[in-house]
């Protein structure tokens, strides 16, 4: 009888040392979890739902609010997707709320001679991550309609597409395009949101590419194959060490050089490592003023600068100062 007591307080105390250990596991899991889900919030991307845009038109910001406006199945879709991805947890840009902000007449003029169409101008001045592009249709066949909504999420900057699908209601006889519009966004899967988040995932361990150009302005009689810098190397070489050095993972190079003009490409972080906030848009640009300013001689500045996404152009010319 002795012997099954101690047996059987040994078997209680293994089960509580389990037990305890176990709860251990789930506390520390818990605590993982609640880092990686807090993570994991602040890493999905900011979307903007936005309607289909031809950017070789040139649509000016009152032109596509009047465009909007007058068809309530747009104004449908673009809602209901938007609220689908904030339920699904994604931050979210409102692009309504933006054109319609720019009523006042500075903004139009600020885009006026843009080289770039003034809603995609809009559009990447804006916090957004990925552009979601929301094209409602319907299709008659005889007496019934049906509607088919498509969705092409793509990459803010480089505008590569992440994520595509098309929804569909089913076909019914009635003339209501809302109706069916709102039934075939109810389709939106889980596996469109996946898509997404797969990627995003795969783009934030691996950097977003910036592609640079450096251009000697007309007149300006420097050249990138002078010698620059202490070492007195050309500018090609002094880009290839500052990029293996300061460019996300070290990814990052001059892709061709000649006397007035360079390309190069190179990686940014998505996030700062340290606080986990989104880069700001102009750290590319910043990364390569703050290079150029340490090299480039007196007698030369840097001009005229433009960035379009993920491209940037800087222009070097004299220094009229001097």
């Amino acid at each position: 009888m002795k012997t099954t007591d101690a047996n059987f307080t040994r078997s209680i105390s293994t089960a509580i040392i389990c037990l305890a250990v176990w709860c251990l596991g789930l506390q520390t899991a818990a605590a993982q979890y609640d880092t990686r889900g807090s993570g994991y919030q602040a890493k999905l991307p900011n979307i903007m739902v936005v309607p289909y845009i031809n950017e070789q038109t040139d649509v000016s910001p009152s032109d596509l609010r009047a465009h909007i406006d007058a068809s309530p199945m747009l104004q449908l879709a673009l809602s209901k997707v938007k609220e689908s991805f904030s339920l699904n947890g994604y931050p979210t840009v409102d692009f309504i709320g933006l054109l319609r902000s720019q009523r006042n007449t500075g903004m139009a003029q600020a885009y006026r001679g843009a080289t770039t169409n003034p809603i995609i101008k809009m559009m990447q001045s804006s916090k957004a991550d990925i552009f979601v592009y929301v094209t409602p249709r319907i299709i008659r066949d005889g007496s019934t309609s049906q509607a088919i909504v498509m969705l092409d999420a793509q990459d803010a900057y480089t505008r590569e597409s992440f994520a595509n699908a098309n929804f569909t209601s089913d076909s019914f006889m009635t003339s209501d395009t809302v109706r069916l519009v709102s039934m075939a966004l109810d389709n939106i899967s889980r596996n469109f949101f996946g898509q997404i988040e797969e990627r995003f995932a795969d783009l934030v361990a691996s950097g977003r590419t910036i592609v640079a150009h450096l251009y000697v302005k007309e007149g300006c009689e420097m050249s990138f194959y002078d010698s620059f810098g202490e070492t007195g190397d050309d500018l090609g070489t002094l880009l290839n060490y500052y990029l293996a050095e300061n460019a996300y993972h070290g990814t990052g190079e001059v892709n061709s050089i000649e006397d007035y003009y360079i390309d190069m490409s190179f990686k940014i972080p998505i996030y700062e490592e340290s606080s986990g906030r989104p880069i700001p848009k102009t750290y590319a640009m910043s990364m390569l003023r703050k290079f150029l300013r340490g090299v480039l001689p007196a007698e030369y500045k840097i001009g005229k600068t433009d960035t379009n996404g993920a491209q940037i152009d800087i222009y070097i010319e004299d220094n009229a100062e001097l």
